[in-house]
């Protein structure tokens, strides 16, 4: 059997089933997060939810093919088997970026791809080509930022959860932040996101950390955003309180609709005021204490 090409990865392609047991008895049914962390001990790359009710999962094509397939079908997640296939790297994103042109985010930045110049009175991100997620365009993006321009005070500290190519955090020094800590799972990520912030010579301004969880990193954020997916996002919420300052604000996005009655609930278990935004099928939250 020849070796798996270094430049392919696995992909995993299932349903989850709406009959799946809870992981403990009377407890919340976070389906998604039970799949992340099946996957995660596998090398989980990325996992995106699609509007037909499909996840796809990206692993390394070093994974067993058949153990990976036995895992999920005995842990009763599915409402199908999963399929699996091996696709190639055929550099996407780099191609998605080298096609873009010049877009406003939010109501002060342009995202410039490597080209362009930032309309008059308007801040220039530049994103460069890489295998990461978030150029910006994605309304997860649009609705954190937006919180992050309305919030976001000159010298506060910032912590971004699952930065990606790094742009929610080259915003927030963008808008004067202080200390601002990117953190990701995927070292590919945190390459990224280092080279998009020298670009943007913001380099010795960003510190970025490889982290599974946020509990080992140093210190407290007046503002901790966290752009990733709700099957993420649910487990590490009392996590992400811990990572705020008593005044601080907890930005969430990358959620759908259907994830606000969760979170609702989650804030209201903690004592937190929230409001959210929306766009189309995808909302964002902004969590903060009573004053």
């Amino acid at each position: 059997m020849p070796a798996p090409d270094p430049e392919s990865w696995r992909r995993v392609t299932v349903r989850l089933s709406d009959d799946a047991e809870p992981a403990v008895p009377d407890g919340d049914d976070d389906r998604a997060g039970r799949l992340v962390a099946l996957l995660e001990p596998l090398g989980l790359l990325g996992l995106q939810a699609h509007d037909d009710g499909r996840m796809e999962a990206w692993l390394p094509a070093t994974v067993d093919a058949d153990a990976l397939r036995e895992s999920l079908e005995a842990s009763g997640l599915l409402s199908e088997p999963p399929v699996l296939d091996t696709v190639e790297d055929e550099h996407w994103v780099e191609r998605q970026v080298e096609s873009m042109v010049p877009f406003d985010l939010g109501r002060r930045f342009t995202v410039l791809p490597g080209k362009g110049e930032p309309g008059p009175g308007r801040i220039g991100l530049t994103i460069v080509p890489g295998q990461a997620f978030g150029t910006g365009e994605h309304a997860s993006t649009q609705l954190a930022l937006g919180f992050v321009e309305d919030e976001l005070k000159e010298g506060q500290g910032v912590l971004d959860v699952g930065t990606g190519t790094g742009i929610l955090a080259l915003a927030a020094l963008a808008l004067g932040a202080g200390r601002v800590v990117a953190t990701d799972i995927d070292p590919i990520a945190l390459d990224v996101a280092a080279e998009t912030a020298e670009q943007n010579d913001r380099r010795d301004a960003l510190e970025l950390v490889l982290a599974d969880g946020i509990g080992d990193l140093g210190g407290r954020f007046e503002m901790v955003v966290a752009n990733v997916i709700s099957g993420v996002l649910a487990p590490m919420f009392p996590q992400l309180l811990e990572k705020m300052t008593d005044d601080g604000r907890l930005v969430l996005a990358g959620l759908l609709d259907q994830d606000e009655p969760l979170f609702d609930e989650l804030a209201s278990r903690h004592g937190l005021e929230r409001q959210w935004r929306r766009d189309g099928e995808w909302s964002s939250a902004l969590f903060r204490r009573p004053s």
